[in-house]
């Protein structure tokens, strides 16, 4: 995790062995990360305590193998309560040489295209709420 200026830049992805959801974001040994979303959330509360007008961004891999339908509203779930205004989401497609390259695929595209597409309004409608706030104040750009 980085600051630039009020921005934060996050990397978001774990699970169990399984591809399961569980206590933890997305697929953590599978994607090798390992933190909880319990954690997760408490770092970005501390980042937001110091700054307020914080705004968070992620990546975001929907349709990852093994995804189950509890899993994404999961994901969802913790986009709203922390608020991320900014992604780069984008649907799990296996890049060879990879170990996901591997495991096996059982989510149909439909399926997949759906959540990216809700993933994405739900993050563009956070945005114009933070943007919305932001009118008529007066930002330093630049120092």
């Amino acid at each position: 995790m980085y600051l630039i200026g009020p921005i934060s830049a996050v990397s978001l992805f774990s699970s169990d062995n399984k591809g399961s959801f569980s206590e933890l974001i997305f697929f953590n040994s599978a994607m090798k990360r390992g933190y909880t979303s319990l954690e997760f959330k408490s770092i970005i509360r501390k980042m937001r305590s110091v700054r307020p007008k914080l705004s968070l961004s992620s990546d975001f891999i929907v349709g990852f193998p093994g995804e189950t339908e509890a899993d994404f509203e999961k994901l969802m779930d913790i986009v709203t309560e922390l608020q991320f205004d900014n992604s780069y989401s984008f649907i799990f497609s296996p890049r060879p040489g990879t170990p996901a390259a591997n495991l096996e695929d059982d989510t149909p595209y439909e399926m997949k295209l759906k959540r990216l597409q809700r993933l994405i309004a739900q993050i563009d409608s956070q945005a114009l709420t933070v943007s919305q706030a932001m009118l008529g104040d007066h930002e330093r750009a630049l120092s």
